[in-house]
């Protein structure tokens, strides 16, 4: 599809090819890391659930304290 657009000379047609392609890519990659890092999360030995979600939040309602 990126192949056929590049040569399409008219606008519409290219316009609704990029939006079908922009489509099959939102279904098929939901979510593109724009840079990766190494997050860490310490807590004391008396607190459960603790974790770091693949977007770097702390989902902080899974703490529960032991």
């Amino acid at each position: 599809m990126i192949a056929q657009q590049r040569i399409t000379t008219d606008p519409a047609a290219r316009e609704k090819i990029l939006i079908e392609l922009q489509d099959i890519l939102a279904k098929d990659v939901p979510f593109i890391p724009l840079w990766a890092s190494k997050e860490y999360l310490f807590v004391q030995e008396n607190v459960q659930g603790a974790s770091v979600l693949p977007t770097s939040q702390i989902p902080f309602k899974t703490l529960k304290k032991s």
